[in-house]
């Protein structure tokens, strides 16, 4: 009896510390990233609600309370970048989606050359976004572009794809169709690929119809892995820079000028750093009660559908 009590107690001994290591071991990493997590954050809301100059440091900052926040949104650079934001951010994941979602599809239609098509359509996911972007620049060329060349060759003549303000947006929107369709194509075909073959099997044997069963099964099946897709890309296309940074500088103007961009302008261009502040804020806001809003109307409907069923 008492060998059994100090073999438990030792079984005890010996798992709290292994608990404790495991923690000694995740520590170190986790304070690194709660302090380059947390401490900025705090250096940004504190400086949205001062008032400073970064050119005249001699002057210490002041409190001025949400004077910065209603100088951001009583601009319309900041509703122009909120549209430019809102546009590339929403259509995109939601095209992204479709197309991933059917290229998925038809890859697990095909048998032999499987992966080396993948792989190959895996290519823009594997470029780094600045190179990317380098690459669309260069192909957005109005004289010496690729698509222009093959443009005039055809009749078509040249556009100028980054230089008119109505085509300059659209053509950045392409440059994130390009780069995000392989993350959706990879995220849909692992949802594919875990759906029930039974499913499947029985609804073959019931005469369903490919698009019926598309409709009924595959769809509601993989609801949930188009809206981490959705959420994952909106944050992404959201607090996108570079690729509007190099490839169309903000402009024409301001017409592909999104909320991250306003708020670099701002900072480097502007000096204003406590109004940068205060934008960038209201950006995380914005990112916080879309996602939230979109998680919990899904959730919402989820547990509707669930207490039918």
């Amino acid at each position: 009896m008492n060998k059994t009590i100090i073999g438990s107690e030792t079984v005890t001994v010996h798992k709290k510390r292994r608990d404790l290591t495991r923690w000694y071991f995740i520590m170190p990493c986790l304070l690194f990233m709660l302090y380059f997590a947390i401490v900025p954050t705090i250096y940004v809301i504190q400086m949205s609600f001062m008032k400073y100059q970064v050119l005249m440091p001699d002057i210490p900052p002041r409190f001025a309370g949400l004077r910065n926040f209603i100088r951001v949104m009583s601009s319309p650079e900041f509703y122009n970048s909120l549209r430019v934001s809102f546009w590339l951010s929403i259509t995109g994941p939601i095209v992204q989606a479709i197309a991933g979602l059917g290229l998925a599809i038809l890859l697990n239609t095909i048998a032999r050359g499987r992966r080396i098509i993948m792989t190959i359509m895996l290519i823009p996911m594997l470029v780094a976004p600045a190179i990317g972007a380098f690459i669309f620049k260069t192909l957005y060329d109005y004289q010496w572009g690729p698509l222009n060349y093959i443009l005039r060759i055809i009749g078509i003549g040249r556009i100028r794809w980054v230089s008119d303000p109505d085509l300059a947006l659209f053509s950045l929107w392409l440059f994130h169709f390009w780069v995000a369709t392989p993350f959706m194509m990879v995220l849909m075909a692992a949802g594919l690929s875990s759906l029930p073959q039974e499913i499947y099997e029985s609804a073959a044997l019931q005469s369903r119809s490919g698009w019926q069963t598309f409709i009924h099964i595959t769809l509601p099946l993989m609801k949930p892995y188009i809206i981490l897709a959705l959420i994952l890309k909106f944050i992404d296309s959201f607090q996108g820079f570079a690729d509007a940074y190099i490839i169309t500088k903000g402009g024409p103007g301001t017409s592909t000028e999104s909320v991250p961009f306003l708020t670099f302008r701002m900072t480097l261009v502007g000096f204003d750093v406590t109004s940068a502040s205060a934008l960038s804020i209201i950006q995380l806001i914005i990112i916080l009660a879309v996602v939230f809003t979109f998680i919990r109307t899904i959730g919402i409907k989820t547990g509707q559908q669930k207490a039918n069923v």
